[in-house]
């Protein structure tokens, strides 16, 4: 019998973080929203805190009026996996070493079908969605997320909100929800979130340019020129930008002689880069031009994707930095609009959908307390289907240090730490201040921190206010007097999850050398750091030989924190941005919540580090069932009853002509559905079981099944 492990679930570690004030309870919700239909509750009722929520406006913005009713609107129903404890003990299996099933991730495609919601939940969600007046597509793949296209009215009827527009600070003219959605209560317990009813808070990059001082400069290009590159050598234009080189990071990070000195440079590897704007395929022509190198660059649209021209920036940096440190991986960048509403969670599910990226980086992310828990939760769903299917997942942890809602002067000054990263099925990437000498050896690497009054940033890092601390994050320095079991909800005697990861230079005082809108410059924040993990990653991939489709390395956090022996470990400084927390948090020996376990060393490049030779994949015959501490009752009129663990996924209708005739049931090898057999040889397929055919109904055998046994 398999043992599940358990951690704390996002049911039991989320908080009601913030929510409007209209807002203060399922029953006050459901009065102070007239508009929804009778027997309409707030989502995720079932849990014990509701996720549905409205969200909290920044200061300083002003309500100017209800949104245009016939305004298009595009919203993504996220519906929770069928058995989120089996899940869950997948996957703590599969970063298990001593489990079979360490490192057999799931074969390609067949996510949905072993862990996403059940056909008869999707169906009944869809119809549930189509009764209010709500048109819903068809599901993905994961079986997970159903696409709602509609009007700003007809969700405000179906829903039970009304949608307003709002004048922030920023002269923008965002809308949103003022109240939870209602869906209806059959439902209503099977759904996490309804994402796109409000576009106020949007993913930001976490880019930062600063001026690039002409003795900087200088001693870059001295510690380029001294410095001989195994992997691509940039020209002379890269290094006199005054921000770091291929080269000189191969050499600090430990490229040199953890990859490209055995010839890896990322051959059959694909890295997906998350983006919310665009690109110019000029820009990355000229990078390429520079280093000499050819490497595939991708773009791929979500949802009409984001538009033309060069961007900010961000997308850039994040495609340099993939290539010039894996130059001969394929880089497949996701574009999506920006919009605040579904884009931004559709990129996300299409690059766990298609599967192709063994290794996953977004430099793009929002405060948790401007995310909220129903997002976050979607969001989980996805990042939990790429650790099983063995994609490792990047992000970077912010560039506001251990404040990361602060933005600038009114902005807040509380602690808070920055979403994706803080999920714990991702990998959070924080910052530091590096320096080289003059033969391009690191002379000190400290905590990034510049100060808010420079506007320079500083490293992200904290304590989740969403997630538990996952047993595999452990280790000297993790459980300090910074930790905390109460910002989360954790369980007594437990602890909140904390962020950063790993780190890898960040302070755009010296950056990354990139080239955009058609010239060289300098560019930092976690941004450049994220990638560039995700490039190392890449080729600890090839180390070991996996190649699309098979994965090698998938979620990685296990492997850092058992082998924090392999980074540097970053001992100086701390991520207080503002100057208002009490220098929290300070980087010490071991872990801590400004630089994480560290940054990059040649160790980590090793096979059996962060992946093994191991790329066998499973199917879903192989996974254990999941029902080991419950059971189901079956009548004799088709009804069933679930205990325990065991899931109920549905049962003969009332008013069958077979009632009264079951006599046997037997459940799928998964765990996650049954068939019912009638004693005239009608059968019935529930959850994952398929239906094959029964008796034919004037059969001389009929009433005379006794039996049955299905095949495993």
């Amino acid at each position: 019998m398999r043992q599940i492990v358990r951690r704390v679930t996002a049911s039991t570690a989320v908080m009601a973080i913030v929510t409007f004030a209209a807002a203060t309870g399922p029953a006050s919700v459901a009065q102070a929203q007239s508009g929804a239909a009778s027997g309409q509750v707030p989502i995720g009722t079932s849990k014990p805190v509701p996720v549905g929520h409205a969200v909290v406006l920044p200061r300083k913005a002003h309500d100017i009026g209800l949104q245009l009713t016939s305004a298009p609107l595009q919203l993504d129903v996220s519906v929770a996996p069928r058995d989120p404890q089996a899940l869950q003990s997948f996957l703590a299996d599969v970063s298990n070493p001593s489990s079979p099933l360490y490192r057999h991730f799931l074969t390609s495609g067949t996510f949905g079908a072993d862990f996403g919601a059940s056909a008869s939940t999707i169906a009944a969600v869809s119809e549930q969605l189509r009764s209010i007046g709500l048109h819903p597509g068809a599901v993905n793949p994961d079986d997970m997320i159903i696409p709602v296209s509609t009007t700003v009215g007809a969700a405000e009827r179906a829903l039970g909100v009304s949608i307003h527009n709002f004048q922030l600070a920023s002269g923008r003219v965002a809308y949103s929800n003022t109240s939870p959605p209602l869906l209806p209560s059959p439902v209503a317990s099977s759904i996490t979130a309804v994402v796109g009813l409000s576009d106020v808070y949007r993913p930001v990059p976490q880019l930062l340019r600063a001026a690039t001082t002409a003795h900087q400069t200088a001693t870059l290009l001295s510690a380029s020129l001294a410095n001989t590159s195994q992997g691509p050598t940039a020209c002379s234009a890269a290094a006199n930008a005054g921000g770091y080189t291929a080269g000189q990071l191969a050499s600090v990070y430990g490229f040199n002689a953890g990859a490209y000195s055995k010839g890896l440079l990322g051959q059959g590897e694909t890295i997906a880069l998350y983006e919310l704007e665009p690109y110019s395929n000029s820009d990355v022509a000229n990078f390429e031009s520079c280093y000499g190198i050819n490497t595939t660059v991708n773009k791929i649209s979500v949802d009409g994707g984001a538009g033309t021209g060069p961007g900010s920036g961000e997308s850039i940096l994040d495609i340099d930095n993939a290539i010039e440190l894996a130059p001969k991986a394929t880089i497949s960048v996701y574009e999506s609009p920006n919009n605040g509403g579904s884009g931004p969670l559709d990129s996300y599910a299409q690059i766990a959908n298609n599967d192709t990226a063994e290794v996953v980086s977004t430099s793009w992310g929002i405060c948790e307390p401007y995310l909220g828990a129903p997002s976050a939760l979607a969001e989980e769903s996805i990042f939990m289907q790429m650790a099983a299917q063995g994609q490792s997942m990047f992000a970077a942890s912010g560039d506001s240090g251990s404040e990361d809602c602060y933005s600038g002067p009114g902005t807040p000054t509380a602690l808070a730490v920055d979403d994706p990263g803080s999920d714990p099925y991702v990998t959070s990437v924080g910052g530091t201040t590096l320096q080289l000498n003059a033969t391009g050896a690191r002379s000190a690497e400290t905590v990034w921190n510049n100060g808010a009054s420079s506007g320079a940033g500083a490293g992200g890092g904290g304590v989740s206010t969403l997630w538990a601390k996952p047993s595999w994050q452990s280790g000297p320095g993790v459980i300090s007097a910074n930790s905390s079991s109460a910002a989360c909800g954790a369980p007594a005697g437990t602890y909140c999850r904390e962020v950063p990861d790993v780190s890898a230079v960040a302070n755009p005082r010296d950056g990354y050398s990139v080239f955009v809108a058609g010239s060289w410059t300098a560019e930092g924040g976690t941004s450049g750091a994220a990638p560039l993990w995700a490039a190392l990653t890449a080729l600890s991939d090839e180390a070991c030989g996996a190649t699309t489709p098979a994965h090698a390395a998938g979620m990685i956090n296990p492997s850092l924190y058992a082998h924090p022996s392999y980074l540097f470990d970053v001992t100086s400084g701390n991520n207080d941005y503002t100057g208002t927390n009490s220098g929290a948090y300070p980087a010490g020996t071991g872990y801590d919540m400004a630089t994480g376990l560290g940054t990059p060393g040649a160790g980590l490049f090793a096979p059996g580090v962060l992946c093994n030779t191991n790329n066998a994949s499973v199917t879903s015959t192989q996974i254990p069932p999941a029902a080991t501490s419950g059971y189901r009752l079956f009548g004799s009129d088709g009804g069933v009853f679930a205990f325990g663990d065991a899931t109920y996924q549905g049962s003969v209708p009332g008013d069958n002509i077979h009632i009264n005739n079951i006599v046997a049931a037997a459940p799928t090898p998964t765990g996650h559905g049954y068939w019912l057999f009638g004693s005239d040889g009608g059968v019935f397929a529930f959850g994952d079981a398929t239906y094959q055919g029964s008796v034919p109904g004037d059969n001389i055998h009929i009433n005379n099944i006794v039996a049955a046994a299905p095949t495993l």
